[in-house]
């Protein structure tokens, strides 16, 4: 396995977005919510960052943390709408979660469902056939190729 400059810039800027979310979160300011909803973001990309680094490192990551694949994958689709909570909240005062919002999230929940099902409830050795196979997410014309499970 080698390690890259990127690769260790990755894992740096994972741990630093991870370590630096809980205190936007348990700050104790006017625009708490904003910060609350800042620090879901840092986590959002932190994870993305995670699933980015398992790939990187397949050959090492497959073997011995198969779990960790497309742990993040799922978190990319929470960017757009956090940021747009996220300058709602600062724009408007007295904003809070509505149910209303929960509908920005349905993509998150869609691919989030999908891949639980598809991927994360399969043992470990399905889960490196899947990957090894590339048949987590088969388009059309590769539905004859998918792994039985």
């Amino acid at each position: 396995m080698k390690v890259t400059f990127i690769d260790i810039a990755l894992f740096v800027l994972f741990f630093q977005l991870l370590s630096i979310a809980p205190f936007f979160i348990f700050q104790k300011r006017s625009n708490n919510y904003s910060n609350q909803i800042f620090a879901v973001f840092l986590i959002a990309k932190a994870l993305c960052i995670s699933n980015f680094i398992s790939f990187r490192l397949k050959e090492y990551f497959i073997d011995f943390f198969p779990h960790l694949f497309f742990i993040g994958s799922s978190f990319t689709l929470l960017w757009g709408p956090i940021i747009y909570l996220y300058t709602k909240s600062l724009t408007h005062k007295n904003n809070k979660f509505k149910n209303w919002d929960l509908l920005h999230l349905l993509p998150f929940f869609i691919h989030f469902i999908y891949l639980t099902f598809n991927f994360h409830l399969n043992n470990a050795e399905t889960k490196r056939i899947l990957i090894n196979t590339n048949s987590t997410f088969p388009n059309g014309s590769d539905k004859d190729k998918r792994v039985a499970l």
